[in-house]
């Protein structure tokens, strides 16, 4: 269940408002109407957000799930999982290549 990058921003987005509308989002994000309210459906379809109910405006909000900010988290550690291997063997290389050049 991977998300493309605009939908994960989406989702950061959520995290860290308590309650978003569509407006709302398409102040906080760079995207257009349409590419928004079809990635909201999409993290709709996949229960990562939910409609807020708890709103009393008749304005249509949606709020984050447990499990979006579980996928946000798992995001950060995978990344953080898969570039570390990759900078400590860069390091390694550029070490050994100093020291056959002395």
């Amino acid at each position: 269940m991977e998300l493309d990058n605009a939908s994960v921003k989406i989702l950061r987005c959520f995290k860290k408002q308590k309650s978003l509308s569509m407006e709302q989002l398409i102040i906080f994000t760079p995207y257009e109407f349409d590419d928004l309210q079809e990635r909201v459906n999409a993290l709709l379809e996949r229960q990562l957000i939910e409609i807020d109910h708890s709103e009393k405006d008749p304005i249509l909000t949606y709020k984050i799930k447990t499990e979006g900010k579980f996928y946000l988290e798992n995001h950060l550690k995978k990344g953080i999982l898969a570039w570390t291997p990759l900078v400590l063997s860069s390091i390694a290389i550029i070490i050994s290549i100093i020291a056959l050049l002395k």
